[in-house]
């Protein structure tokens, strides 16, 4: 069954997305609330990307939602993102309209990756896109 996915880090951006799946997918830019991103800890490309969890008091979270990505798809981004994160169904909003659609968290036993440093998905794609194309595009 395809599902919607809300992205709100590097597979905002086309390159990277596309660089996964192979379907092609209409997308609308979309936001949800109780979701926090941050930049993870790590190193050299790792920095450039974030990580999000529940967070009560988080504000707005914009971010891409995909629309009914087959589950073929579905099984790529699952590699994509690894073990590290799970798939979960959150609500969304998109031109006024509230969809269903499934989101990569960080595992709460993994949330000590997670800084306090807000993540800007500008200073990725000014500064990191390139860099993480390289590093994580499939061969």
């Amino acid at each position: 069954m395809s599902k919607h996915i809300f992205t709100y880090g590097s597979l905002m951006f086309a390159p990277v997305w596309r660089g996964i799946v192979d379907g092609k997918y209409r997308h609308l830019s979309a936001a949800a609330t109780g979701i926090k991103r941050v930049k993870i800890v790590g190193q050299s490309a790792s920095e450039s990307y974030p990580v999000a969890f529940r967070h009560p008091s988080a504000p707005w979270l914009t971010g891409q939602l995909y629309l009914n990505v087959e589950p073929s798809d579905l099984q790529k981004l699952d590699a994509f993102e690894g073990s590290y994160y799970q798939r979960e169904t959150i609500q969304v909003i998109a031109d006024g309209t509230p969809y269903q659609a499934d989101i990569y968290l960080l595992k709460r036993q993994y949330l000590h990756l997670a800084t306090e440093l807000p993540w800007s998905p500008q200073d990725f794609e000014r500064d990191h896109l390139e860099a993480f194309i390289r590093e994580y595009s499939p061969a």
